[in-house]
């Protein structure tokens, strides 16, 4: 065992992220945690790089093969990685992870369903809360720190999307614009339809409901339905459950 990490709140703590997204986790919080080198799990295997022994992996201990649906896959040029940190809760995740930076880190909660593409740049973090479903969807994440409060549901096709072609300037001055940390925040309980787009610095109250093919920037508030390019209030005083 690479670190005694044994329970939420310190894992949370020791990968970076706010300890306090533990509220939406209450399922995880409650589970005993086990944690390894990344170099001595299946995920390495057959991947021309290297981990170094802060790379690490952590799944419960009543379910030791809950990463087993995670593939890893390296993005660019990158061989060598240090400060990684995946976290997978719940056997039913099917994620291809494309690594290309050192200090990614990411959590998955318990009873998630989660299915998609990520690419984790720039020292990424993404957590996914406790019972969240995830169709097929993409998260192409550069300096950004993305929150997915538990019970949401996001739709085929969805794309969280951070990704920069490069430095952003100031013609006249030379000013590089783009240097700041983004963030993306959806609360508890949050409902994006299929082939939503969700763009830096957006943030979704708790039991909002996103329409299909809208796309997100901005701050939407709590139980309403959204929609637009960009989305923008259609109705307020919403709820909704999920078919059963």
């Amino acid at each position: 065992m690479a670190t005694p990490l044994k329970s939420l709140e310190p894992l949370l703590r020791y990968a970076g992220f706010r300890p306090d997204l533990a509220r939406f986790a209450p399922v995880s919080r409650e589970r005993v945690l086990h944690t390894l080198r990344l170099s001595d799990s299946p995920l390495a295997k057959g991947l021309n790089a290297e981990f170094a022994d802060n790379c690490l992996l952590t799944v419960p201990e009543d379910a030791p093969n809950a990463a087993e649906g995670l593939k890893l896959t390296l993005q660019g040029g990158k061989r060598r990685f240090e400060e990684l940190h995946l976290t997978v809760l719940d056997p039913r995740v099917q994620l291809t992870v494309a690594l290309a930076d050192d200090h990614c880190k990411l959590v998955i909660g318990s009873g998630c369903v989660v299915r998609g593409h990520v690419l984790l740049s720039g020292r990424s973090r993404l957590f996914i809360g406790d019972h969240t479903t995830v169709a097929a969807s993409r998260f192409y994440l550069s300096r950004v720190d993305v929150q997915i409060g538990d019970d949401a549901q996001v739709g085929e096709d969805c794309l969280f999307d951070t990704s920069e072609p490069g430095a952003l300037t100031d013609r006249a001055s030379g000013e590089v614009l783009n240097t700041e940390r983004r963030r993306i925040q959806l609360d508890r309980h949050v409902w994006l339809g299929r082939r939503v787009i969700v763009l830096p610095d957006a943030k979704i109250g708790a039991g909002t409901l996103v329409e299909p093919g809208s796309v997100v920037r901005g701050e939407l508030p709590a139980q309403v339905m959204a929609g637009g390019s960009p989305a923008t209030v259609l109705r307020e005083g919403v709820d909704w459950a999920r078919r059963r």
